[in-house]
């Protein structure tokens, strides 16, 4: 890859994962720094992505936020063995993956990931990084994030209430990512609700409350799993081919 300043401490990960991925069913997780301030438009060039359209008259932290995700979503097809890149359409704000393969993409505050697999082992793939709301606004965010039952599951500690509110504002998003190209259809903070943490595991099991479609109806569970850095958390969903 090009030198830049833009890009810092790129890792491609073959990561311990646990038991739930299976090693004939690879996933590829490549992760990146980046910097706002160091960002100039022929970055684009530099690394060889295409810039959309619609980016042009983006702000510079957007058009830097696209293209770290998308460095990341490369790196992580070429681990793989695919010679291509996410690609985008104007009207479309989700990737475009090669046919052969499932992939995610998130970025928040300066750190971008891609998670990546062959679509004949995964036909959805959600991976969302969110850093951590601070004690003051959690309280007054939960009411949009949660349903009223889920509240009640949180801890009552100020820190913690924050802490888990975070994760679960992250799954949401990742169950999100994962389910809305297989399906068509958007759904929202309260279409989705917490049945399970399990802190040892670092799982959590997220039931729907409506129905996406015929595959996906109300009461239908999925188990996402989490971890944790000093500043934000990471969440990831996979749902087998």
């Amino acid at each position: 890859m090009p030198a830049s300043s833009f890009i810092s401490a790129l890792t491609i990960d073959a990561p311990a994962w646990p038991e739930w991925v299976p090693p004939e069913s690879p996933l590829v997780l490549v992760q990146c720094r980046f910097s706002v301030e160091a960002y100039h438009d022929d970055e684009f060039v530099r690394h060889n992505i295409p810039q959309p359209p619609r980016l042009q008259r983006a702000v510079a932290k957007r058009r830097s936020e696209f293209l770290a995700g998308r460095i990341c979503a490369r790196q992580a097809l070429a681990q793989l063995g695919i010679d291509g890149q996410a690609g985008s359409e104007a009207e479309r704000r989700d990737p475009i993956w090669p046919k052969e393969c499932t992939g995610t993409i998130t970025h928040s505050h300066g750190v971008a990931a891609a998670l990546v697999g062959h679509a004949r082992h995964w036909q959805g793939l959600g991976i969302d990084i969110e850093h951590w709301i601070n004690t003051e606004s959690a309280r007054h965010l939960s009411s949009a994030i949660l349903q009223p039952h889920e509240q009640q599951l949180l801890d009552e500690d100020d820190i913690r209430f924050a802490q888990q509110l975070t994760l679960l504002f992250s799954a949401k998003e990742s169950l999100f990512k994962a389910l809305n190209p297989l399906t068509g259809t958007s759904f929202y903070f309260h279409d989705a609700s917490l049945v399970h943490l399990n802190e040892g595991a670092q799982t959590l099991t997220l039931r729907l409350d409506c129905t996406l479609n015929e595959q996906w109806p109300a009461g239908t569970t999925l188990i996402c799993h989490y971890a944790y850095s000093p500043a934000y958390i990471t969440t990831w969903l996979t749902i087998p081919a």
